[in-house]
C-alpha cells in the first residue's frame, strides 16, 4: 500500500498535530504565571477527549472518506485475492477485449483523425480525383495537373505527385549500384504540403518547368541516414539514377512519410520534369499526344483563405466544362467523353482506397466491440454467480449494519480493481500485439501503432464505462440482500435468472458474427488459392533492370539480354530462362491492334500486350493449345510473329484457331503463329482477356524482366542470377527480386491477413461464449443439487435430468445462433469488395457457423448435464 493511504502515517501526523496544539495553550498559561500543573490540567479540560478531538479533526480533512476507500480498497485485494480463481479468470476475459479495442483505436486515430506528420495545416488539403462517365477514377495527366494548376479559382496551390515508385540505381563514389525507389514530384510538392526540410531546400519553379534540365534530388531522411551516414556535408553532392548524375539539394525531416499511413516512403524525390533519368520513354509522358491519354499522377490542392470543401467542387464542376471546352477535339478523337473533376477530403486516398481502408477499420472496430462485449458479459456471469454464493456473508454484514450504499461501494470498487488491472493488462497487450497487428493489415501501413497518450486516455475512459455499466447490474443485485432473504432462499429452489440467460444469447450471437466473418475470409482464401492461373508458379524466380536510362541503343539491348540469358541458362540448378517486360500482378499494357478481315479492321481494339522472348511460355508454363510459341526466329527481324491468346482466338476468330491470321500493328503485318491458354497477369478476379504476345526483341525498350525455372527451391539461386547480370554489366541495378509463388501469394495477402486476424478474434470469442454457457450450466446445476437429487430419489431417470439441462442450454444456443445470423446477414454489406469468390451472405458458410456455434454450445452444456444425471441424491440430501 503506498504511504498515502498508510493509516499509521496519518494518525501520527494528526497526534504531532493535536500535541503541538496542546504545547502552545500549556505555554501561554504558564507565561501569565499559573504553574505548569494547572496549565496542563486546564488545557486538558478546554480541549476535551483527544480521541474525540481526532475523530473531528479526521472528519474535517475528509479523512473518513479516505479511510473508508483504504478500508474497502484493503476488504476488496483480501477478497479478490482469496477467491484467486474467479479474478484470474475474470481479469483474462477482459484483457483481450481491452487491447484488442485499443489497437483499433490506434489504427482509427492514425488514418482518420491525425494529421501526416511532418505536413502543415493537412486540414486544408483536399484530393482531387480524375473520374470517367462510368464513375471510375483514373490517374491525372501532367496536362490536366497544370490546367487545375493555373485556372482554379480555389485553390492556394495544387501539386502533384506519381504515388507509386519507380526504381533507380544509384551510385555515388566508387560504390556499386544498389536499386532505391524514388517519386516525381511537381517543382512546389514540399512547398504545398508545408513540410520543411532537415538539410537545403525543395525545388525550385524553374526546376519544374524544362524536361531533362535540371537534374536535382531531394533525399528521404532515412535513405540518408542508412546509404550516407547522415552526412551533413551531402549537399551538393553528386549521386548517379540510372547513371545521370544528380545534385542533391536536400534531405527531408525525419518524421515526413508521404501524405497517408499507406504511403511507401520513397528513398528520394526528384522534379516531374526528371522522369525521362528513371524511367526510358516517360519524357513524353509530360505531353497529350493523339490517342494517348499519358495519365500517371496524384494530385492534390489546399483549400484557399475564403475557400471551402463545397465551394471546391463547385469550381471544379466549373473548370470541367472549361476543360470541354479547351480539349474538346482531343476528347472526341479519343472517345474520352463525360469526365468529371472531384473533390474529397481525404487527400491521397483514392475513392475506393478510402471506402476499403474505412470498411476495414469499421470491421476490425465491430470485431473488437464483440470480443469486450463477449468478455463483459462473461464477468457478469462470474460476478453474479459469484455474488450468488457470498449471499450469506452480505446478508450477515447487512443484519450487522451496513447500509446499502456501504455495500455497493464495497462490491462496486472490487470491480473497478478488476477492470484496472484488467486496463493495464490490455495496454500491455495493445503496446506488444501493436506490430503484429500492423504487419498482419491487409495494407502496408507505414504509421507507428504504438498507442499514444490520447489512446491510453480513451482506453481508461471506456474501462470506467464498463464498469460501471457491467459491474453496477451485479453490485445492485447483491447489495439489496438481507440476512431473512437469503435465508428463505436456502430454503427454496434457486430461481431462474433472465439476465444471465440473456447475457448468454449475447455471446453466442456475437460469436455467430465473428466466426461468420472469419469463415467468409477463410473461404475467400481457399477461392483465391484455387484459381486457375494459367501459368505454374513452382520454382520460378523472377528479377528486373532498366537499361533505357544506361545509354543502351538497340543493338546494345539485344547484346545485353543475350549475354544475361547465356549465363543464366548455363547456371547449375536452372532448367530454362526468358524474358518479358514484366511479371504477372505488376500492371499491365494494352495497345491497338487491327484483326484484318474482322469488324475491327478499321478501328481496332485495345488489346493487352506482353512483350516475351524465346521459352517464355516453357519457363512460365503456359500451355500453347494452338500452332507455336514465340522462337529465337521470331525475336530477329525477318519475321513479324504474335501469339494470342485463347479468349482473343475465340472472340476474332469464332469456330477456328487463329493461327494464320493476320493482325495490323503500328502499321505493319503480324502473323498469328500460336494460341496460348488464358493467364492470370493483372489480378486473381480478373476475367479471361484477349491478350497478345509480341516478340520482346521487336519493340524492346530496356525494361527487361528474367524469369527463370529452377529445379530446386529458387531462393539459393537468385544471388548467381544476379552475378550472372552484373558480369554484363556491372553498373546496371537489379530489383523486384522475388519468387513467382511470392507473387501468387502477395495477391491473396489482402484475403489471408484478414481471416487470421478475424479467425483468432473469433476464436476467442467462440471459446469465452463457451465458458460462459458452461458457467451458467454449471451455476445451475449446483444451485438446483437439491432439487434434482429429490427427484432422482423419487425415481426420475439419469437421462431425463440431463435432458432437461441440456434442453435448457439447447434453447440458448438456438436463440443466440438466429439472432447472431441476422445480426451477420446486415453486416455484410460491411466486407462486400472485402470478398474474393464467395458473397457476403453466402449460405454454405452460414449454415456452417451455425451447425459449429451450436455444436460448441451443447458441449458446453453436455458436461453440467452429465453431472446432473449423475447425482446421488443422498449425498445431496445429507449436504441439506
Amino acid at each position: 500500500m503506498t504511504p498515502f493511504f498508510s493509516r499509521n502515517r496519518r494518525e501520527r501526523e494528526l497526534e504531532d498535530e493535536i500535541q503541538a496544539h496542546v504545547d502552545m495553550a500549556v505555554a501561554e498559561r504558564v507565561a501569565r504565571g499559573e504553574s505548569r500543573v494547572d496549565a496542563e490540567r486546564a488545557v486538558r479540560r478546554e480541549f476535551g477527549d483527544p480521541g474525540r478531538v481526532k475523530e473531528v479533526t479526521r472528519t474535517m480533512w475528509g479523512g473518513m472518506w479516505l479511510d473508508r476507500l483504504e478500508q474497502d480498497l484493503r476488504f476488496g485485494f483480501r477478497s479478490l485475492f482469496r477467491d484467486r480463481g474467479f479474478s484470474l479468470a475474470a481479469t483474462l476475459v477482459l484483457v483481450v477485449g481491452i487491447g484488442a479495442n485499443a489497437i483499433v483505436f490506434t489504427l482509427a486515430h492514425r488514418v482518420l483523425f491525425e494529421d501526416p506528420p511532418g505536413v502543415g495545416s493537412a486540414d486544408e488539403l483536399v484530393g482531387l480525383q480524375w473520374l470517367n462517365e462510368n464513375g471510375d477514377e483514373s490517374s491525372w495527366s501532367y496536362t490536366d495537373f497544370k490546367f487545375v494548376r493555373e485556372e482554379n479559382g480555389v485553390f492556394s496551390d495544387v501539386f502533384a505527385y506519381t504515388g507509386f515508385p519507380l526504381t533507380a540505381a544509384v551510385r555515388w563514389d566508387d560504390s556499386p549500384p544498389s536499386p532505391a525507389d524514388g517519386w516525381v514530384v511537381s517543382h512546389n510538392f514540399f512547398q504545398a504540403l508545408g513540410t520543411g526540410l532537415a538539410l537545403g531546400r525543395g525545388f525550385l519553379p524553374e526546376e519544374g518547368v524544362t524536361p531533362g534540365t535540371h537534374p536535382v534530388v531531394v533525399l528521404d531522411h532515412a535513405f540518408w541516414q542508412r546509404e550516407f551516414g547522415a552526412d551533413s556535408a551531402i549537399l551538393t553532392r553528386t549521386i548517379a539514377l540510372n547513371g545521370t548524375p544528380f545534385i542533391v539539394v536536400g534531405v527531408t525531416e525525419a518524421d515526413f512519410r508521404g501524405i497517408t499511413p499507406i504511403d511507401v516512403s520513397p528513398d528520394f524525390y526528384v522534379p516531374v520534369t526528371m522522369q525521362g533519368a528513371l524511367a526510358a520513354g516517360w519524357e513524353e509522358m509530360l505531353e497529350r499526344r493523339p490517342g494517348e491519354s499519358n495519365s500517371w499522377l496524384k494530385v492534390i490542392a489546399r483549400l484557399g483563405a475564403e475557400a471551402s470543401l463545397e465551394s471546391a467542387r463547385s469550381d471544379m464542376d466549373v473548370l470541367a466544362f472549361a476543360w470541354q471546352e479547351e480539349f474538346g477535339d482531343w476528347a472526341r478523337s479519343n472517345d474520352v467523353a463525360g469526365v468529371r473533376m472531384e473533390v474529397s477530403s481525404d487527400p491521397g486516398f483514392s475513392p475506393g482506397e478510402a471506402e476499403r481502408l474505412h470498411r476495414t477499420i469499421w470491421l476490425l472496430g465491430i470485431v473488437a466491440g464483440a470480443v469486450l462485449f463477449i468478455g463483459c458479459a462473461n464477468l457478469v456471469i462470474l460476478l453474479l454467480a459469484r455474488g450468488s454464493a457470498r449471499e450469506g456473508e452480505i446478508g450477515v454484514r447487512a443484519a450487522l449494519g451496513a447500509g446499502r450504499g456501504r455495500l455497493l461501494r464495497q462490491l462496486l470498487t472490487e470491480s473497478a480493481l478488476l477492470a484496472g488491472v484488467a486496463c493495464v493488462a490490455g495496454l500491455a497487450l495493445a503496446y506488444w500485439g501493436a506490430g503484429i497487428v500492423a504487419r498482419l493489415l491487409p495494407f502496408y501501413f507505414a504509421a507507428d501503432m504504438t498507442p499514444d497518450g490520447l489512446v491510453l486516455l480513451g482506453t481508461v475512459a471506456v474501462t470506467l464505462i464498463m464498469t460501471a455499466v457491467f459491474g453496477l447490474a451485479p453490485a445492485l443485485k447483491l447489495s439489496s440482500t438481507d440476512l431473512g432473504t437469503t435465508l428463505r432462499r436456502q430454503l427454496r429452489n434457486t430461481r431462474r435468472s433472465p439476465a444471465r440467460s440473456a447475457l448468454v444469447v449475447g455471446q453466442i450471437a456475437a460469436s455467430v458474427v465473428l466466426v461468420a466473418g472469419a469463415g467468409l475470409f477463410v473461404r475467400s482464401v481457399l477461392a483465391a488459392r484455387s484459381v486457375e492461373l494459367g501459368f505454374d508458379p513452382e520454382n520460378r524466380v523472377l528479377m528486373s533492370v532498366q537499361l533505357g536510362t544506361h545509354g543502351y541503343d538497340a543493338e546494345g539491348v539485344q547484346l545485353f539480354q543475350r549475354g544475361v540469358l547465356e549465363r543464366i541458362r548455363a547456371l547449375p540448378g536452372v532448367v530454362s530462362a526468358a524474358l518479358t517486360d514484366r511479371g504477372p500482378f505488376s500492371g499491365r499494357s494494352t495497345s491497338n491492334f487491327r484483326p484484318i478481315g474482322t469488324e475491327y479492321e478499321e478501328e481496332g481494339l485495345n488489346l493487352s500486350m506482353n512483350r516475351v522472348g524465346a521459352g517464355y511460355f516453357e519457363t512460365m508454363g503456359v500451355q500453347v493449345v494452338a500452332g507455336r510459341p514465340i522462337t529465337e526466329v521470331d525475336d530477329g527481324y525477318a519475321v513479324r510473329s504474335l501469339v494470342i491468346s485463347r479468349t482473343a482466338a475465340e472472340r476474332l476468330f469464332p469456330g477456328e484457331s487463329g493461327v494464320g491470321r493476320i493482325f495490323r500493328w503500328r502499321d505493319d503485318e503480324w502473323t498469328v503463329v500460336g494460341v496460348a491458354e488464358d493467364a492470370k497477369y493483372y489480378s486473381l478476379g480478373e476475367e479471361p482477356v484477349s491478350r497478345v504476345y509480341v516478340p520482346q526483341a521487336r519493340v524492346d525498350d530496356g525494361n527487361l524482366t528474367f524469369v527463370a525455372r529452377t529445379a530446386v527451391p529458387p531462393a539459393g539461386l537468385v544471388s548467381a542470377i544476379e552475378g550472372a547480370i552484373h558480369e554484363v554489366d556491372p553498373a546496371v541495378a537489379v530489383f523486384g527480386v522475388q519468387t513467382l509463388q511470392d507473387l501468387v501469394d502477395g495477391q491473396t495477402n489482402s484475403y489471408r491477413s484478414m481471416a487470421v486476424l478475424v479467425s483468432a478474434f473469433g476464436l476467442v470469442a467462440l471459446i469465452l461464449a463457451a465458458v460462459g454457457l458452461y458457467g451458467v450450466q454449471a451455476y445451475v446445476v449446483g444451485q438446483r443439487s437439491k432439487e434434482i437429487g429429490i427427484r432422482i430419489a423419487m425415481g426420475a431417470r439419469a437421462g431425463e435430468v440431463a435432458s432437461s439441462i441440456l434442453g435448457r442450454g439447447a434453447v440458448l444456443s438456438l436463440v443466440g445462433v438466429s439472432i447472431g445470423v441476422a445480426v451477420a446477414f446486415g453486416l455484410g454489406r460491411i466486407v462486400e469488395g472485402m470478398l474474393f469468390g464467395v458473397e457476403p451472405q453466402d449460405p454454405v458458410t452460414f449454415v456452417g457457423v451455425a451447425a459449429l456455434l451450436l455444436a460448441v454450445a451443447l458441449a458446453a452444456s453436455y458436461f453440467p448435464a452429465r453431472r446432473a444425471g449423475r447425482l446421488d441424491p443422498m449425498m445431496v440430501l445429507k449436504e441439506e
